[in-house]
């Protein structure tokens, strides 16, 4: 994923460049050929959620693992959905994925490190509050499936039944 991804967005009439360059430890972003870094609020994940203003409009560029997109005046552009701050993603869920690729990796190996990674970053794009609900229930699910997944294939992987 890593590259350029811009958008032209209208505001009052005029289009204005907008997009956001990724290397591979920091994120860049540009509007109408300025740039200024974005750094991801994650350690493990891509998360970013930077906001600009071109004339009084407000504009979000948002990149959560490979997703990314923009939202002007509070809707995003690919999907039409209202703008959520990724600043409302709970400590738990960004503790979470760690915690997966750990178990992940001592009980099943690179493939449960993997699987807990995956299982992780699909936890964290469901975490986030929709309408002001809590997605714990949700994400708990996800974790305890992972969780057991992990265990069993480690268990099965060592021969531990036999």
């Amino acid at each position: 994923m890593d590259g350029f991804r811009n958008w032209t967005v209208t505001v009052n009439g005029e289009p204005h460049e907008v997009g956001i360059r990724f290397g591979l430890f920091r994120a860049t972003v540009h509007v109408d050929g300025k740039r200024r870094a974005a750094k991801s609020k994650n350690l493990f994940v891509r998360v970013i959620d930077e906001d600009v203003s071109v004339d009084g409009t407000d504009i979000h560029i948002t990149a959560m693992g490979n997703r990314v997109d923009v939202a002007v005046d509070g809707v995003y552009q690919k999907t039409g959905k209202p703008y959520t701050s990724l600043a409302q993603i709970p400590i738990w869920a960004t503790v979470m994925v760690p915690v997966l690729m750990a178990t992940g990796l001592f009980s099943f190996g690179v493939l449960g490190f993997a699987l807990g990674l995956l299982a992780g970053i699909f936890a964290l794009h469901h975490s986030v509050p929709v309408l002001g609900k809590s997605r714990l229930p949700l994400c708990t699910v996800i974790y305890v499936v992972t969780l057991v997944l992990q265990i069993v294939g480690g268990v099965y992987s060592r021969g531990w039944l036999q």
